[in-house]
């Protein structure tokens, strides 16, 4: 009976200490996370995988000459393959990957009108790009095989930086208008709506010449796109509404603020801006208040990104001022930040993704 009873104890004991850590916790770390980025290390730009606190770096797909840096690689919805942009001098590929890097393979083999920004859509089963032709450059659309490539505008602008809405019903996209003097081309954000390709131009904030750029949709709203705008004095991130073209400025006109990228709820922005002198990673609430500097550095930090349940964030940056960009990792307070990589090559375009075999 005594026995029965301190068995009884120990259970309890058990029962009433801190659970621990899991999938839904700030601290959680799901054991399939894993960081992709572009690195030159070796030489050539190539691609890497990595665990979220740096071990395990992999090189992947190394028989490709070197990564492409306009379009940065994307893991496939299901978590199985990566999209990126090879290059070999002015050619360029469009290419997918297992993250293993195994089965890689050449989905456009174009001859000479290379593509660029290449795009899944949601569920995974196509992919969106532009590819620049004689007389522009056209948005297409392919299955994730690379079959059935179809062209989605089919006229002589610069269209280009595509992007899937959330029901993967809507394709936006830059659109650069041309007529006149180029300093008077305004960028245009444009929208497709699929399957029939039906095409609306909605106007930007500008007249004279600006591109738009990093656009993006909201994780949760099949209608509001976020984006940046570079033109003149002005580098501002904005959000609009495509179904009403109402046109919201998110950060303020005395600083600069680029690289905006929706939390996976869509509730928050997170972006770098130089409101406090050099260009640090501030976050904002997706209406643009709520604004909070995460970093206080003297050297510029890239391109911030999420994780998937949006706990923790992840950058690069020239720590040393040397010239050479490393990726960083902090939670979403900007409290834990850590350093991932030390290499003697530039270690970028860092996307924070759950694999999946």
């Amino acid at each position: 009976m005594r026995g029965l009873s301190v068995f009884i104890i120990t259970i309890l004991l058990f029962s009433c200490s801190d659970n621990p850590i899991g999938p839904g916790d700030p601290g959680y770390t799901d054991p399939d996370a894993r960081i992709i980025f572009v690195s030159d290390r070796d030489g050539e730009y190539k691609l890497y995988i990595m665990k979220p606190d740096g071990s395990d770096v992999t090189k992947l797909a190394d028989n490709v000459v070197s990564v492409d840096l306009y379009s940065r690689p994307r893991l496939s919805p299901d978590g199985t393959k990566i999209l990126f942009m090879g290059q070999d001098g002015y050619k360029s590929d469009i290419f997918v990957v297992n993250h293993d890097g195994t089965n890689l393979t050449n989905l456009t083999e174009s001859e000479n009108d290379p593509e660029a920004n290449p795009m899944w859509s949601s569920d995974g089963q196509y992919i969106v790009y532009s590819k620049i032709e004689e007389t522009g450059s056209n948005i297409y659309t392919m299955n994730s095989d690379g079959s059935n490539k179809i062209n989605r505008t089919n006229n002589q602008y610069f269209n280009l930086r595509p992007a899937w809405s959330p029901d993967n019903n809507t394709i936006g996209y830059c659109s650069i208008q041309i007529g006149g003097l180029i300093r008077e081309i305004p960028t245009v954000i444009s929208t497709l709506e699929l399957p029939n390709s039906m095409l609306t131009v909605h106007e930007t904030t500008t007249e004279h010449y600006s591109e738009v750029y990093n656009l993006e949709f909201s994780p949760t709203d099949n209608d509001r796109v976020l984006y940046t705008i570079s033109g003149g004095t002005e580098l501002a991130l904005f959000t609009m509404d495509i179904s009403t073209n109402q046109r919201t400025k998110l950060t303020d006109s005395n600083s600069n603020a680029a690289y905006g990228a929706f939390s996976p709820d869509g509730s928050r922005i997170v972006y770098m801006s130089n409101a406090s002198g050099s260009f640090d990673i501030w976050v904002m609430n997706s209406d643009g208040s709520g604004k909070a500097q995460l970093t206080d550095t003297p050297d510029t930090e890239w391109m911030p990104s999420w994780s998937p349940d949006g706990y923790k964030i992840v950058y690069y940056t020239d720590p040393d001022l040397d010239n050479n960009l490393e990726i960083f990792i902090m939670n979403m307070d900007g409290t834990g930040r850590t350093r991932l990589t030390n290499s003697e090559g530039n270690d970028i375009f860092a996307e924070y993704r759950i694999i999946s075999n």
